[in-house]
């Protein structure tokens, strides 16, 4: 481009205007090659002026339009220091697009002086004023006729990944003086525009300690309004009887599966009993020193039924007073009067009273948890003995009309009479997981002991301790799975009565994302009791933590609505929440602000209203994909049906060679672990897509998960992230499954595993090369995945001091592929008669 000197406004050609207009119009049009022409002379003649600006816009999409993204990289660089703010925005957006949607070009050689402090472009902290117009298949963001005044405000998206280009080196040269003029560019010369500085990596410094003050709304209450009429109870009572038959059906399992393992055990022991007896006796060894022998083991044959339903019962009318020594034992439960309770709030107090006597007993006992985690629980076997149990942490970071609004919630559970079979359920849910806290810390006791003596004895325990903890782990994350559809359930019922009580569903909503933040903030300063009550308790807390961790980089009320609005805008909703026991976060407050509007409130957030959406080609292909191993099981059992049918034909007319079929179990189980096999291969093609590493920006990738609305958890998305490692060192993350990456862009859960699958996370050299990064500075590469939550399949991790852990995820897939095959097929050749 030229620069000549600036002619006076009114002296400009009379025909710029029109040219503008026929390369805008040619652009339209999609007559790429025209656009260019008309733009390329204009930008050559005009001096730096909005007409310049708009040229350039309108040229850059036009190189995109027809692969000459380079070109529009440096045009977009260029437009970043234009004075006028939407022009500047806009080129802002549409180089992130470049970026995301073209990784090759971080490699684009752009030559440019250093930017010094001056030069440096100022990060713009306010939102945009005008609407992104929809990407076309490029990606990348076209003009729009519209102007400023008439386009509607947007979110402002979480952060904006680095235009980070490599430089060739280049001979060192004298540093200019900064009062210097730069040197005029030569005719047809391309201005070299210096990248937008790449986010810099996160330091432990950079970790909150506390959660990041909002500028609210703080809408007003309702004065008067018209009580919501409740809905009926009777779902709640229905899912909570079905989760008990089926958590019994699962401890039945387990302790099936544990009486064969005895028995297996036991007769091992039994033969070598026998034979070293044999052989003592052969030797004329005295009978007292012989070996004993565990006799008949007809007890481990027997079915636990009856004794689990009667165990079950008992723990069920004790479940207030269990509870109770359980919380206090391992996590310092104290008792919490309601004169305690006023000086935080006596809205509070009164809501308490007021519900009590409408039940015509008195209000729930309360108790606190000295813990900075924000948590509320309530449990009880009958209204009259119930308990409402909230946190320190959650006093401190609400205020009076927040903390009544979430007391009100926990009263309408309690008003509901649901807490019966709900708390049982949470007691059993609690002796598997109690049981992994208590053998961790005393793994961690005998690990971190120093003296030499017994030191042998005190590994040996360690690992037995590790042991323990995995399959404890394991039995919790089993038998939790019936709960999570009530537990959801019971939030919808919760909420209503919650807002219905107290008139003011705009506190609620700022309750429950200030409590998804402060779980975040105790995330990072690794309070142990709190990650253990957030998790043992899952079904029961407002909030989980994984849903917390996704607002954990919303500093404002525009971030957060970015977040939550991908929750009402994703067609897949209503099954993504399938494995967390709470909706999603977004469709959760969708019924607040309903509720503030119908009672003539200012919403404290603007969420999209969820819409039926239809699915497009690509994204019900990935929908199949994302449910081909159910898919698979399912024709799998259909074709084991239907060979049964046919071997029913054959016994009526006494064909030998397919009556044999009919009443043969073994080909339903055959078929069906061959079905689920070969959509489980089908699904990790999709699931572990390849990627260079080389074309992996390090950032953007979050911003780039929330911008695609029809995708599939499952889907995999490849990035190279670069941030903190945070977990629980120790025996609690014997498995792996308490690993954290605090990055710029947000905080992502860490799947890692090994090619025996997380078993292998047990090995001891890789739990110590693990705790190596702890609080550290990482690299890691593999796939993102994003459903009600986000997390990452690790590929690998590289810490500290050059050293690098490895995950193998897609041996592990491909090793379970096949022994799944294997096991359909040996099941279908022996046949069970």
């Amino acid at each position: 481009m030229t620069a000549p000197i600036d002619p006076p406004p009114d002296a400009q050609p009379a025909t710029v205007p029109a040219d503008l207009a026929q390369g805008l119009q040619a652009l339209n049009q999609g007559d790429y090659p025209t656009a260019i022409a008309h733009l390329e002379a204009l930008c050559q003649t005009l001096p730096a002026n909005p007409i310049l600006a708009r040229a350039q816009m309108g040229l850059a999409l036009a190189y995109a339009k027809t692969g000459r993204e380079a070109d529009a990289l440096i045009l977009c660089q260029s437009l970043l220091n234009d004075p006028d703010p939407t022009v500047s925005q806009w080129a802002d957006r549409n180089l992130t697009t470049l970026y995301l949607e073209f990784p090759a070009l971080s490699a684009f050689p752009i030559e440019s002086p250093a930017p010094t402090e001056e030069a440096t472009p100022p990060v713009i902290d306010t939102p945009p004023t005008t609407l992104e117009p929809p990407r076309d298949a490029t990606g990348f963001v076209p003009l729009s006729n519209e102007t400023p005044a008439k386009r509607k405000r947007r979110p402002k998206p979480l952060a904006r990944p680095a235009a980070a280009a490599i430089s060739p080196p280049i001979a060192a040269q004298p540093e200019p003086s900064p009062t210097a003029t730069p040197p005029a560019p030569l005719p047809g010369e391309r201005v070299p525009i210096a990248p937008a500085p790449s986010a810099s990596v996160p330091k432990v410094t950079d970790l909150p300690d506390r959660p990041p003050t909002i500028a609210w709304i703080n809408s007003h209450r309702a004065s008067t309004w018209q009580p919501l009429p409740p809905l009926n109870p009777l779902p709640i009572w229905v899912g909570e009887i079905l989760a008990t038959i089926a958590v019994l059906g699962l401890l039945r399992l387990q302790c099936q599966w544990m009486l064969v393992l005895l028995r297996q055990l036991f007769n091992f022991l039994n033969t070598w009993a026998y034979r070293f007896n044999n052989w003592l006796e052969l030797a004329n060894i005295p009978a007292w020193l012989r070996l004993p022998t565990f006799g008949s083991l007809g007890w481990t044959y027997f079915d636990p039924i009856g004794l689990l339903v009667g165990i079950s019962g008992l723990l069920l009318l004790l479940s207030p007073w269990l509870l109770d020594l359980l919380l206090r034992g391992l996590y310092g439960l104290k008792p919490f009067q309601l004169s305690a309770l006023q000086t935080y709030s006596p809205e509070a107090v009164r809501l308490l009273q007021r519900v009590g006597r409408q039940m015509g007993c008195a209000p729930p006992r309360l108790h606190l948890l000295p813990t900075t985690a924000p948590l509320l629980l309530t449990y009880g076997c009958l209204p009259r003995f119930s308990r409402i149990v909230v946190s320190q942490g959650l006093l401190d970071q609400l205020t009076e009309e927040e903390i009544a609004t979430l007391y009100a919630a926990e009263l309408g559970h309690w008003r509901s009479r649901s807490l019966g079979l709900f708390s049982g359920l949470l007691l059993i849910l609690q002796l598997p997981f109690s049981l992994y806290v208590l053998v961790s810390r005393w793994g961690d006791a005998l690990s971190s002991g120093r003296s030499s003596r017994l030191a042998l004895l005190r590994s040996w325990g360690a690992g037995l301790c590790t042991l323990i903890a995995a399959l404890s782990y394991g039995s919790f994350r089993l038998l939790r799975l019936p709960l999570l559809i009530p537990a959801r359930g019971r939030f919808r019922h919760s909420d209503r009565f919650a807002a219905s009580l107290t008139g003011n569903p705009n506190a609620l909503i700022r309750a429950l994302i200030k409590t998804a933040q402060g779980i975040t903030v105790a995330t990072y300063q690794a309070d142990a009791n709190g990650r253990y009550l957030l998790e043992g308790f899952e079904p029961g807390v407002p909030i989980a933590a994984r849903q917390a961790w996704l607002l954990s980089h919303c500093p404002d009320i525009e971030s957060i609505t970015t977040v939550l609005a991908w929750d009402c805008a994703d067609p897949a909703r209503t099954w993504l929440p399938i494995n967390q026991a709470q909706p999603l976060l977004g469709v959760r407050l969708q019924p607040l602000i309903r509720y503030a509007r119908r009672w003539s409130l200012l919403p404290e957030l603007d969420l999209p209203q969820p819409r039926p959406q239809p699915l497009s080609q690509a994204a019900f292909q990935t929908l199949l994909s994302q449910t081909a191993p159910w898919l698979g099981a399912g024709i799998g059992l259909f074709l084991g049906a239907f060979l049964w049918s046919i071997g029913g034909i054959g016994e009526v007319f006494r064909w030998a060679p397919l009556d044999w079929m009919a009443g043969d179990r073994a080909l339903l189980w055959g078929f069906g672990l061959v079905g689920w096999g070969a959509g489980l291969f089908l699904r990790s093609q999709q699931q572990f897509p390849d990627a260079q590493a080389q074309q992996l920006p390090s950032t953007g990738h979050l911003q780039h998960l929330w911008q695609q609305v029809q995708t599939a958890p499952m889907t995999g998305h490849p990035a190279r992230l670069q941030g903190i490692l945070l977990g629980q060192s120790g025996t609690g993350n014997c498995l792996g499954q308490h690993l954290l990456l605090y990055t710029a862009e947000g905080v992502v859960k860490l799947h890692l595993t090994t090619a025996i699958g997380v078993i292998g996370n047990l090995l001891p050299a890789r739990r110590r090369l693990l705790a190596t990064g702890y609080q550290q500075a990482v690299t890691v590469q593999g796939w993102l995945h994003r459903g009600a939550s986000v997390w990452m399949t690790v590929d690998y991790l590289r810490l500290p001091q050059g050293k690098t852990l490895s995950s193998y995820p897609t041996i592990a897939t491909t090793l379970t592929v096949f022994l799944l095959l294997l096991w359909g097929t040996i099941t279908i050749a022996r046949g069970q008669g």
